[in-house]
């Protein structure tokens, strides 16, 4: 987890919140990795998509 909070740019996201609004901030900082990450697997299955009816259609 730490791994991928750090790779979608969370760093200090990730220490104990300590407060309501600290809580508030991680909970948005994690919900946009996951909305991030969820974006870059779908361009990855376009990507792939692509890549296969390409081969496909050149043979």
């Amino acid at each position: 987890f730490l791994r991928q909070a750090r790779s979608a740019g969370i760093f200090y996201h990730a220490l104990e919140p300590r407060s309501e609004e600290d809580l508030a901030e991680l909970k948005l900082a994690l919900h946009s990795a996951v909305e991030q990450c969820h974006e870059q697997q779908q361009a990855e299955q376009r990507e792939h998509r692509l890549w296969r009816h390409l081969t496909t259609a050149l043979g």
